[in-house]
């Protein structure tokens, strides 16, 4: 029997509680008679077939380290790769570009990517809100943020203050 509480390490590196460790499901995966299917993330989805319309227009990323491919190759390189040169600006939550502020309430200064060398405009510095300057260097804002809710609010309100500027600046 297993004990409650473990993990079970699965197919693809894929985790099953075992509190249900004597369900059918469990019995069928642990088998191998279960195909686990692979969830693609938006992100994953978006760098493998990136839309035709977006062709062309200069791009900016919301993001941070969790934004990355079931590989952890980070959504700024992925979008590089398959729209060259597109990425224009990058833009930073609470704890920085890098999670380099881990402190509660500690600011981050803008800074220049060292892969792209294209601005890193932080979120959680001299501003809460995208300036009309920082959206005037692109025509897309992607956002590509993972929460699992333990930020009380500096995330969700990130991407609404983004919303709300984008709206503003006509991007």
């Amino acid at each position: 029997s297993i004990p409650p509480h473990v993990f079970l390490p699965l197919k693809d590196n894929l985790l099953l509680k075992s509190s249900i460790r004597k369900s059918t499901l469990l019995n069928r995966v642990l088998s191998g008679k279960l195909n686990m299917a692979h969830v693609k993330t938006g992100l994953e989805r978006f760098s493998d077939s990136p839309p035709e319309w977006i062709s062309g227009h200069r791009l900016g990323l919301l993001c941070n380290p969790a934004s990355v491919n079931r590989n952890f190759c980070h959504a700024r390189e992925l979008i590089n790769r398959q729209l060259p040169g597109q990425l224009k600006a990058l833009y930073a939550p609470q704890h920085g570009f890098f999670a380099e502020k881990q402190d509660n309430m500690i600011e981050s200064h803008d800074i220049i990517d060292p892969l792209l060398k294209i601005p890193v405009f932080s979120l959680y510095g001299k501003t809460r809100t995208p300036t009309k300057e920082m959206f005037d260097l692109i025509d897309i804002l992607i956002i590509d943020l993972q929460d699992v809710g333990t930020r009380v609010y500096t995330f969700s309100y990130t991407v609404a203050f983004c919303l709300e500027a984008a709206k503003g600046a006509g991007s």
